[in-house]
């Protein structure tokens, strides 16, 4: 397991998805998302992680992703050509964060695929 890849999206009637950010992080990144569905806070679809899914209304991701991506005490990942730091996040990439600051209620899909 190298990491993940997560990416939150809007819902756009019923086919339609609109990419609201992406980032990536390290082996233990899907920790905070565990984390929240044990909480009750974000709603896990399951998935094998190719990918794997939840659902957070735009209060929980605003108050997530906002102050900035989470971190976790992931370990040192050394490849053929690249070193992860321990607890390594890439930087986030926003195409709306604006939809965020709207309804608190609105639901996004968060999907987190498996970099391995």
């Amino acid at each position: 397991m190298l990491g993940w890849e997560f990416m939150v999206f809007r819902h756009q009637g019923e086919e339609k998805k609109e990419l609201v950010c992406h980032w990536m992080a390290g082996s233990s990144g899907m920790k905070w998302l565990k984390d929240l569905a044990s909480d009750g806070k974000v709603v896990d679809l399951g998935g094998n992680g190719y990918p794997c899914c939840f659902v957070a209304c735009a209060e929980i991701l605003r108050a997530t992703l906002i102050h900035g991506l989470p971190r976790a005490n992931g370990p040192l990942v050394i490849g053929d050509d690249y070193i992860l730091e321990p607890g390594w996040t890439s930087r986030i990439t926003w195409r709306n964060q604006a939809v965020l600051l709207g309804d608190p209620t609105q639901r996004f899909l968060i999907e987190a695929w498996d970099q391995s």
